[in-house]
């Protein structure tokens, strides 16, 4: 009990890592702004082409309407998946880590591109 101040000196000093990667990060985002841009306009012209494609099978109506969005909202994060898994496994011949993660983060990315587009 009487080396308390280590305990309490770990979460400080990882609290200082992580506002210092905040920082850091922050700092590349604005500066890579415009790169950004691209992806997003990228990401929300493969989303439209994707439910224009599926368009013509679904029903205009409310509930043809959210069907499509579904479909392409699942659809897409695991194409990118699959590509990005597809370019590890010709590098390295082996399976990509971590490859729901990033089709989890590709979704997010999706969805938070088409709430700010406003779909």
């Amino acid at each position: 009990m009487g080396n308390i101040g280590a305990l309490t000196a770990a979460p400080k000093a990882h609290r200082i890592k992580q506002v210092v990667l905040l920082f850091l990060l922050s700092t590349c985002a604005s500066l890579g702004i415009k790169a950004l841009d691209d992806v997003l306009a990228i990401i929300l012209s493969v989303h439209q082409w994707v439910v224009h494609v599926l368009g013509s099978v679904f029903a205009s109506d409310y509930i043809g309407h959210t069907i499509l969005n579904v479909i392409s909202m699942t659809i897409l994060p695991f194409i990118s998946g699959g590509i990005m898994a597809g370019i590890y496994w010709l590098i390295k011949k082996e399976t990509l880590p971590y490859l729901m993660e990033f089709i989890w983060v590709s979704w997010l990315l999706l969805v938070v591109t088409l709430a700010l587009e406003g779909m």
